[in-house]
């Protein structure tokens, strides 16, 4: 059957834009700025994750499991 082979569509990688807020410890918003702000790395792989934190490479750094909707 020449001809009915479909050709693959390639699909262009988008962005994932996180809405956040850093909060103090009475809940209220604590101001900052986005230059202020590293992401380090995202993942879908939770072992990925725990290494990443386990290394130590990053003292500082959380991580926050973010669900997306469907």
């Amino acid at each position: 059957m020449e001809g009915s082979e479909k050709s693959k569509a390639t699909r262009t990688p988008r962005p994932v834009y996180a809405v956040m807020q850093i909060m103090d410890g009475e809940g209220k918003p604590v101001a900052i700025r986005k230059e202020q702000v590293n992401i380090i790395s995202a993942h879908k792989d939770a072992e990925v994750v725990l290494d990443i934190m386990d290394s130590g490479q990053y003292p500082s750094a959380i991580y926050k499991k973010i669900p997306l909707d469907q």
